[in-house]
């Protein structure tokens, strides 16, 4: 269950930069609908796989400010921006609490004055407690 959660963490901090929707057609990536010309842009600068980071960036922002999207284009960068970074900052969070987990685990497993139910009890209750901080936040 944990490294299932850590890998989505990791997914979500990962997916947003730059969004590519691949050979399928052109979808628009964005949460508002754009014009079929600014589609046929967008498309071309998401397929062109030589772009640098910046380049990417500069071309990106050429083409809201080119199709009046600017303000559209830059909000919902900011949306973005702001998911990963909270992804983020919840994937830090649990690699930080990943040594004290694995010590309380080892120090249950290493009791010998627990019956298996009781081990098995307080792995659960571990493992719970780990889950639920990082599922409500």
């Amino acid at each position: 269950m944990l490294p299932l959660l850590l890998l989505g963490l990791i997914e979500l901090t990962t997916a947003s930069w730059p969004y590519y929707p691949g050979p399928s057609g052109p979808q628009s990536p964005f949460p508002f609908s754009i014009p079929w010309e600014a589609q046929q842009e967008l498309n071309n600068i998401q397929n062109n796989p030589n772009l640098t980071r910046q380049q990417y960036e500069n071309r990106m922002n050429q083409w809201a400010k080119k199709f009046g999207l600017k303000d559209k284009f830059d909000a919902y960068k900011k949306n973005i921006n702001d998911q990963r970074i909270k992804a983020q900052q919840k994937l830090d969070a649990a690699l930080k609490a990943l040594p004290n987990y694995y010590r309380q685990l080892r120090n249950i497993e290493n009791d010998n004055t627990l019956t298996r139910p009781q081990a098995d009890q307080k792995r659960r209750e571990l493992l719970n407690t780990l889950t639920y901080r990082l599922t409500l936040e």
